[in-house]
């Protein structure tokens, strides 16, 4: 890849080069060159600037190579998933390539062999971020220092003890096996960075393992001394020299500071009286102009205007008054529409879009804009119901039933938000209200039948948070269920919430299992555990009739109960419905309504709830519901 240089707004320039030797590789070496690939947008993007650099060990299988696959996919989803997360973005992508990578080794027979190392690296305007796994590498150098900011994730074959190798005729380089590589197996982990500050000189090297050769201070010598083009192709070339394969790759990026603009040149000279006058009146007339834009931007008087402008191209829209056409209307109604959403002032845009649809039904832009204020509502929607502001939550979804009234969740939603603020309003300023309100407490549910307030009765999407799991591919989010698909992950899905005392049940039908497996609730979720996703218990039902009470913990699974189901419990019906009951110490566990084993813990299981499913499962939840623990 040639130079060349992006520019971050006035605050920094990059400049960026890459080479790769992959069309001159041996016969034997069928490895995809690791070529840098780039993206497009301007630096001061909310998602900066990727670059990758991907290699393999492996052969091409199904006519795809690994590393040729890897940097595609990971380009392609970092950029097309609507989020700002970086990180997430990152992870993301990595985790879909690892996927399809997988997969496709496993339907071509190449599984384990077909897998592929990748490093990528995100430059905002102010920051760095990076992701990585296998054996390429990033280095960064910030003025006379040069720091690796990868591991490399390989380990040494482990050799017979009895028949040691005999010694090689000549020396050859160390071989090292990976122990983590994209393509190898699902879940695979993938290290990402925090944040890092980016600024003035610092210079960020991607390249392949072929380049482990060369010491961090020849490498840091070759970028400081020339021009990033000329850095590449003399440490290929010194890679090369030291055992290198001919895929090896390497790209240079460097931030720089924009170059200044030109000098003005100002010429003074000696005027009149007269001259220096009508030099003060020109400028006394410059600044009341100023002040007259000055005042039109001033948000009040902008907005007026604006709404001024609005009603009369609404009024001339309405009466086919001539004085402007229609695609003239369009134009000035849009313009007003985009204004409004860079703003953020979404109910204005709105109207604008609504405008413009009146006069022309099938307006691209109108539609688009239209589908971005509904986003915006969506978003702060959903934010305001998991925070449990429930007047802003009514408010977003009132406004949403409006735009799509034929969407029952959304519905579902206003009602539940209306009936919060309705039970908050009538409970405000009693103790017991602020007490259930509270949110630094797990909530606990008083002992009282008629309590209502910490039952949740349904399944909602707001509510629930899939890790690791994408809709479409792993499960279906249904008003009032959730259908995990038969594949190779395992599922789990949590509740927002945490509970102290409660009953947590839900109806779950296997619809296949081509692998056996278990399915469950899960409940005591410690959401603010470092592992998150491995911190709870977890009731289960298997394929051979057992049921199963477990511990998950980060580093270990604990088996508190294995007992087979009584014969007759399960075969009332094709769905199970599972409960758990949690009072102070004591789990009891249930199935279609039999108690099936009560069991003591060392401390209550306080904490959140949510579902399970094994690979090779496909189960359907429904009926699900949490209410105050009782005895009966």
């Amino acid at each position: 890849m040639p130079g060349d240089s992006i520019e971050a707004k006035t605050r920094y320039q990059v400049d960026y080069a890459g080479v790769s030797q992959g069309e001159n590789r041996q016969p034997e070496n069928n490895g995809f060159p690791a070529k840098p690939l780039l993206h497009t947008p301007k630096l001061s993007d909310a998602k900066g600037q990727l670059f990758i650099t991907a290699a393999t060990r492996s052969s091409r299988s199904g006519g795809q190579d690994a590393a040729q696959m890897a940097a595609q996919i990971i380009r392609e989803n970092y950029y097309s998933y609507p989020s700002n997360d970086i990180q997430f973005c990152l992870k993301r992508a990595f985790d879909i390539a690892n996927r399809q990578i997988y997969l496709h080794a496993k339907a071509n027979g190449s599984y384990r062999k077909f897998k592929a190392s990748a490093s990528a690296l995100v430059v905002t305007d102010s920051r760095a971020y990076f992701a990585h796994i296998g054996d390429c590498r990033i280095y960064r150098i910030q003025g006379d220092a040069i720091e690796l900011l990868t591991r490399e994730q390989t380990r040494s074959p482990e050799l017979p003890v009895a028949e040691p190798p005999p010694a090689p005729e000549k020396k050859t380089p160390a071989i090292r096996l990976l122990t983590r590589s994209l393509g190898l197996k699902l879940g695979v982990k993938v290290e990402v960075s925090h944040s890092l500050a980016v600024g003035h000189d610092d210079h960020f090297v991607l390249c392949s393992s072929d380049f482990k050769n060369i010491t961090e201070g020849e490498l840091k010598e070759v970028v400081l001394s020339a021009p990033a083009p000329q850095a590449c192709e003399q440490l290929l070339s010194l890679a090369r020299q030291r055992g290198g394969r001919d895929d090896a790759a390497i790209q240079i990026v460097t931030i720089s500071n924009p170059p200044p603009a030109p000098p003005v040149e100002i010429i003074a000279e000696i005027q009149e009286p007269a001259a220096r006058f009508r030099f003060r009146a020109e400028h006394l007339l410059v600044f009341l102009l100023l002040a007259i834009v000055a005042m039109l931007l001033y948000q009040p008087v902008r907005d007026n205007l604006l709404g001024m402008a609005t009603k009369r191209l609404q009024q001339i829209a309405a009466t086919g008054n001539e004085m402007l056409s229609g695609e003239e209307t369009e134009n000035l109604l849009l313009q007003r529409g985009e204004q409004y959403l860079d703003d953020e002032q979404w109910d204005q845009a709105l109207e604008q879009f609504q405008a413009i649809l009146r006069i022309n039904e099938e307006s691209p832009a109108a539609l688009n804009g239209i589908a971005l204020v509904r986003e915006a509502y969506e978003y702060r929607g959903e934010r305001a119901f998991r925070q449990k502001d429930w007047k802003n939550a009514a408010l977003y979804y009132s406004k949403l039933v409006n735009l799509n009234p034929d969407e029952p969740h959304l519905r579902q939603r206003l009602a539940e938000s209306r009936r919060n603020l309705e039970v908050r309003a009538n409970l405000a300023g009693t103790p017991a209200a602020a007490s259930r309100n509270s949110d630094a407490q797990p909530q606990r549910p008083p002992d009282s039948d008629d309590f209502s307030l910490t039952i949740v009765d349904g399944i909602q999407r707001a509510q629930w948070e899939m890790p690791g799991l994408y809709e479409t591919e792993d499960y279906r989010l249904g008003v009032g269920y959730i259908t995990f698909f038969d594949n190779l992950r395992i599922k789990k899905a949590f509740h927002q919430g945490s509970y102290l005392g409660l009953e947590a049940e839900a109806s779950a039908k296997v619809l296949s299992a081509s692998g056996g497996g278990r399915y469950g609730i899960i409940f005591g979720h410690d959401a603010e555990a470092p592992s998150s996703a491995k911190n709870f218990y977890i009731f289960l039902i298997d394929q051979e009739g057992q049921f199963i009470l477990q511990h998950i913990a980060a580093d270990k699974v604990k088996t508190l109960v294995s007992d087979p189901i009584k014969p007759g419990i399960l075969s009332a019906s094709r769905a199970v419905h599972l409960k758990v009951k949690s009072v102070d110490n004591n789990i009891l566990l249930y199935a279609n309504g039999e108690l099936l084993k009560m069991v003591s813990l060392p401390q209550p299981a306080i904490g959140g709830v949510g579902m399970y499913v094994d690979p090779r499962m496909s189960v359907e939840f429904s009926r699900f519901k949490i209410s105050p623990a009782q005895f009966r």
